[in-house]
């Protein structure tokens, strides 16, 4: 079947934000990136009518939804504020969370929910999972045997398993069943990373990819993770070159 790759829709903003970004973010993943489709987040301005998403969706879904999560903090302004100049609470939303998602995403995170089907939702916690979603690898548990009894799947993002307070992600790795990891993210530290990476020139980043290639399996999916450019213009051809050179770069070294 070979590999499927993706794009988060948070990299995709601005174009994936307002009322017509999910369609905007399947036209540019599928027609402008020959990408497989998407990984779904709920972004500021979309809908919560099922019918906005079910009526762009095909038979099967994974055609085009390839995984799907939760905005990465939600609140009020209040409480950005006090994140930003007070006693930075964990959980609470920044400014750039409020952006990228709006005050109240966790009702169109329901409605993904019910129309993309539960197996596709990524989880952060255990405690979150309920078991039977696919939990991503990250500083919120760092005990390796926690991962490798993990039975639902796992996501392997190649910047959370390099987090302060991680194990040696060389021995997560080597320690997790191959059949274990569902999906990858592709996810620089940074913009150095990233051009680094792009130039062709060795970092850690391509040692991992390196690694991926021979333990999880061909078929594995893989979701292209860039954090968006914020406070600056950039054109949607500029955007695309960019994000062809990315996915072409990750293709030849994991095909």
């Amino acid at each position: 079947m070979g590999r499927k790759y993706g794009i988060s829709t948070v990299s995709l903003v601005p174009y994936s934000l307002g009322r017509d970004g999910f369609k905007n973010s399947l036209d540019i993943a599928i027609s402008s990136l020959g990408l497989s489709g998407i990984q779904a987040l709920p972004m500021r301005g979309w809908s919560n009518d099922k019918y906005h998403y079910a009526r762009y969706l095909g038979d099967p879904l994974d055609q085009i939804i390839l995984s799907f999560e939760g905005s990465w903090n939600s609140g009020t302004i209040f409480q950005a504020l006090k994140r930003r100049f007070g006693s930075k609470r964990e959980g609470y939303p920044t400014f750039l969370d409020l952006y990228l998602f709006g005050r109240k995403p966790e009702a169109v995170l329901k409605v993904m929910d019910d129309v993309f089907g539960w197996d596709k939702y990524i989880s952060h916690k255990f405690e979150n999972s309920g078991y039977r979603y696919m939990v991503e690898i990250g500083p919120d548990n760092v005990q390796i045997q926690n991962y490798v009894d993990y039975k639902h799947g796992l996501v392997w993002d190649t910047w959370h398993v390099r987090e302060e307070g991680m194990p040696d992600w060389r021995d997560l790795l080597s320690a997790l069943p191959p059949e274990s990891i569902k999906l990858i993210h592709f996810h620089p530290k940074d913009e150095g990373e990233l051009a680094e990476f792009m130039s062709g020139k060795a970092n850690e980043l391509d040692d991992m990819l390196q690694a991926l290639r021979l333990k999880v399996s061909p078929d594995c999916p893989l979701i292209l993770e860039t954090r968006p450019r914020i406070g600056s213009f950039v054109s949607r051809k500029s955007m695309m070159k960019k994000l062809r050179l990315i996915r072409d770069t990750v293709f030849d070294i994991l095909g």
